[in-house]
């Protein structure tokens, strides 16, 4: 199966979900480097699978982050 079959489709705008919406915790590292500061790292945390995808084309609710792979 290709890629693109593989993809879904919102069922509210039929657009294909080829970006998603899905807000985890998120901590950056930011270093000061005399002049200015500069993110050196992101670390993403665990989020909770249960948390809502959302559609960004028509900003609706496409399911939850376990549906799309996420919290695994």
């Amino acid at each position: 199966m290709s890629t693109q079959e593989e993809m879904k489709k919102c069922p509210n705008c039929n657009k294909t979900l080829d970006r998603i919406w899905f807000t985890a915790q998120m901590t950056e590292e930011w270093s000061w480097h005399g002049y200015h500061w500069e993110c050196t790292a992101h670390h993403s945390l665990v989020a909770d699978p249960q948390h809502p995808v959302i559609c960004p084309y028509c900003e609706r609710e496409v399911g939850i982050g376990r549906n799309f792979g996420f919290g695994e």
